[in-house]
């Protein structure tokens, strides 16, 4: 039997977060029990929220976020941080509707996903079939065939009917997760096919001067505005010492 390394030391959190996490955890079904403990020994504070529609959620955020520079908080002493990146999509339009300074850093790009390529190669496919837009986002492999046969099937009827070909493509997407996927895996998925969506709906075709689906997806995402297709569980930590300064964290996750 192989031994088992047990990693007893969060160097993270604070004591508060630490025993949230091994309440929820605890309820795991397949784990190596452990008793970790905090190495932090300054307070914090937990809020658990959660709420209706990822619109309402980061307009939430966007107040708390607010309400915190006007307590004097600097803006650079604030993050959000979160695990998929089509979390962050209707956030950052928050924040900018708002003049919140912000800036994104690490994670991977949300459009070399490939469910996100997937959404805007079949968007190409339907208007304009087996041309290097599309074909390049789809591949020709297993998955990529089945999803054209999908999409023959509607391509005639919406062609011409951008908002059309956007929910066709949204539901023919969202089923092409692996069947073996874990379900967080599958839940991240269809999150990013619903952002990719949403962001799409903004525009009325991929030629849209005002919102260009191939601008937006090659550079500015900053000038659309997310809608619906995004759940989370918001953990929310008011004042956090690290180091002895404070530390402003809102915190989310899917």
């Amino acid at each position: 039997m192989n031994p088992v390394h047990v990693l007893d030391r969060n160097y993270r959190s604070c004591p508060d977060i630490v025993l949230a996490a091994k309440r929820l955890i605890r309820h795991n079904r397949i784990r190596s029990d452990k008793d970790y403990q905090p190495a932090l020994a300054e307070p914090g504070e937990l809020v658990i929220r959660g709420y209706s529609s990822p619109e309402v959620e980061a307009r939430q955020v966007g107040r708390a976020i607010a309400d915190l520079i006007r307590r004097g908080c600097a803006a650079q002493d604030i993050a959000i941080l979160y695990r998929a990146g089509a979390v962050g999509v209707p956030l950052q339009t928050v924040l900018k509707e708002m003049a919140i300074p912000f800036e994104v850093r690490g994670g991977a790009d949300l459009w070399q996903s490939v469910a996100a390529k997937l959404v805007v190669g079949s968007l190409y496919y339907l208007r304009d079939g087996e041309a290097q837009p599309a074909m390049s986002r789809l591949g020709t492999n297993k998955r990529g065939q089945i999803l054209r046969q999908q999409l023959d099937h509607i391509r005639a009827a919406v062609r011409d009917q951008f908002s059309a070909s956007c929910l066709n493509v949204q539901r023919i997407v969202a089923d092409a997760v692996p069947g073996q996927s874990p379900d967080r895996e599958k839940s991240e998925w269809r999150a990013v096919v619903d952002a990719v969506v949403a962001l799409a709906l903004t525009c009325s075709s991929l030629q849209d001067r005002t919102g260009d689906l191939h601008r937006f997806v090659n550079s500015d995402l900053f000038d659309n505005r997310a809608s619906d297709g995004l759940d989370a569980v918001v953990f929310e930590i008011k004042e956090v010492a690290v180091r002895g300064a404070p530390l402003y964290l809102v915190q989310f996750d899917l």
